[in-house]
């Protein structure tokens, strides 16, 4: 098995609560990340020679940067869910959907940020954030 490479990296979008085959890539997607981070909680107590901390709460946003094409149906969906204020589903995999060994979240998320960056040399992208609302699932290969 060979490591997965960003070019081959797919993410997915559409409507809340679709299942992955259902789901489309998001061509115009340029530079995706999975950020996934725990909250930390202190559970030092006065008799304790060091600090005590644990993991609690997730947080999983993806960030990507994507390609102004106004006919473009993903671009559209990932604008419309912004105005709008709705969710949609998003999975961010390590290869197609259809590949046994793409891994990565699939989930119901909010679009929170969509920056129009204008340079004077280059097209018109925009700076994406989507937060999760809703965990469905990590895809995974079946390793059993």
């Amino acid at each position: 098995m060979t490591w997965p490479r960003g070019k081959d990296c797919k993410l997915y979008y559409g409507a809340a609560s679709a299942e992955i085959g259902a789901m489309t890539v998001l061509g115009k997607a340029q530079e995706v990340t999975v950020n996934l981070e725990k909250e930390e909680a202190d559970n030092t107590a006065r008799e304790d020679v060091f600090r005590s901390r644990r993991g609690t709460f997730k947080t999983l946003t993806i960030d990507f940067k994507m390609r102004q094409e106004p006919e473009d149906p993903g671009v559209a969906a990932i604008r419309n869910a912004y105005l709008n204020e709705t969710t949609l589903e998003l999975a961010a995999l390590t290869g197609l959907s259809s590949d046994e060994n793409a891994e990565g979240p699939k989930g119901t998320f909010d679009i929170l940020k969509m920056t129009r960056n204008e340079p004077l040399e280059g097209g018109v992208t925009y700076d994406c954030t989507a937060t999760l609302v809703t965990f469905d699932e990590w895809i995974a290969p079946d390793l059993s």
